[in-house]
């Protein structure tokens, strides 16, 4: 049934019957009515006859709510004012609602209600606002592409009150810095800036560090991966390997991009917290980054420097698409003494001269173990230790930059203890 208070333009509304009633000094009696509190009352509101809103912006989000939890479709207002505002169902059922000024105030409240539903529900709703779902903390279903997209904009914004907004992580870089240094004895933590803004950091725990010192062999693997947050940029990173086949992280570094600067700026930094004295007795493998090679020619000179087997193998594909002559370079790559190295590249010759000149041109040194340095005692082909890095931080990757850090901090920390405690 209808309820209609507001025929009269100079209706008083103190004279609705109120929830609850206060008796001031003299005993005259003041009415009140149900006040909506938005905090509590927004994820599933009730309307009822007098209820009290702040103005018609709460009182319209009250009703989208509304209808968006109670799956009413969709609320239209064919009447609009700051203090009066009217309410229909857009499927033209009898529902309506009416608000109005109280008498004395610029407040407004329900003055007119027919609660009563004709059409069907549904989960389609215009209405739904990103804003309102996390606003609210509510759980909506939704259909269609279009107000799919208003989910994800409440997702991303969903995701800005938790982590914070992506400039202001920055602003936190120097604090967590200091954070570092304070908990892990040994840490550094170098941070470079470009005209005042970040360019790149370099973490190096001190738990990794000295744990690679104390125990690894002198290889290292390097890397770089995409980060996939708002401003993106890359991560390196130094990976060692355990006795016991077992990757060991040192060093990561968020840089702008991969190139002959960054690269030479992580190397330098790197070669400092490992105690690189005699580069002879060091090998690094990679996968031939942007601007790694020219950097290891400035920083490592007389260091050795692998190729990944795997990456070399998916040029030499590119251009030698027969079977045998994959055979035929895993051969070649897996010889262990160089008279059985010659002996090969010459089968290789008979079965393709182009292949065999386009291997001659790739030093022997980084990619065929028969010309390996023995001093590392390993002879490792595949640069896996990165690539399993890489992989383990995949979601980190799409975090901000300070939750990115301290997720892959908190990671490298379990691992050691897991160590640990098997050891």
């Amino acid at each position: 049934m209808e309820q209609n208070v507001v025929d009269d333009p100079n209706y008083n509304s103190d004279a609705l019957e109120s929830v609850h009633s206060s008796d001031d000094e003299r005993g005259k009696k003041h009415e009140q009515f149900p006040e909506f509190n938005e905090k509590t009352d927004m994820k599933n509101p009730t309307l009822t006859l007098g209820l009290v809103f702040r103005d018609h912006v709460q009182f319209k989000r009250a009703l989208i709510m509304y209808s968006l939890v109670n799956r009413y479709g969709e609320i239209h207002f064919p009447r609009n004012e700051k203090l009066k505002v009217t309410a229909k169902c857009a499927k033209r059922c009898p529902w309506k609602c009416c608000v109005g000024k109280m008498y004395g105030s610029k407040t407004i409240q329900i003055k007119t209600i027919l609660d009563e539903h004709t059409c069907g529900r549904t989960w389609a709703n215009k209405n739904m606002k990103s804003h309102l779902l996390t606003d609210f903390n509510c759980q909506i279903r939704v259909e269609s592409r279009l107000w799919k997209n208003e989910g994800y904009k409440a997702l991303d914004r969903a995701l800005k009150i938790i982590e914070g907004k992506h400039a202001e992580q920055y602003t936190k870089l120097w604090d967590y810095a200091e954070k570092v240094r304070n908990t892990n004895p040994g840490s550094i933590m170098k941070v470079k800036l470009d005209r005042g803004r970040f360019q790149r950091i370099y973490v190096c725990l001190g738990a990794c560090k000295e744990g690679f010192k104390s125990g690894c062999r002198p290889l290292i693997g390097l890397d770089g991966c995409y980060l996939k947050s708002v401003h993106e940029g890359q991560l390196l990173c130094a990976v060692g390997i355990y006795p016991n086949d077992e990757t060991w992280d040192i060093a990561y570094a968020v840089v702008e991009m991969e190139n002959k600067s960054s690269w030479i700026w992580f190397l330098e930094l790197l070669v400092d917290d490992v105690g690189v004295v005699n580069q002879e007795g060091w090998t690094f493998i990679s996968d031939q980054q942007n601007g790694l090679i020219p950097a290891f020619q400035k920083v490592l000179p007389n260091s050795h420097h692998r190729f990944c087997v795997r990456h070399l193998y998916t040029n030499f594909r590119n251009l030698f698409k027969w079977k045998t002559l994959k055979d035929a370079l895993w051969s070649v790559v897996k010889t262990t003494a160089v008279p059985h190295f010659k002996k090969v590249m010459e089968d290789m010759k008979k079965l393709d001269e182009k292949a065999y000149n386009w291997l001659m041109k790739k030093l022997a040194h980084h990619w065929s173990k028969s010309h390996f340095e023995t001093y590392p005692k390993c002879d490792m082909l595949l640069n896996n230790l990165c690539e399993s890095f890489n992989d383990v931080i995949l979601v980190p990757r799409q975090k901000l930059i300070v939750i990115m850090l301290l997720l892959i901090h908190t990671l490298l920390m379990k691992r050691i203890q897991m160590r640990r405690i098997q050891w």
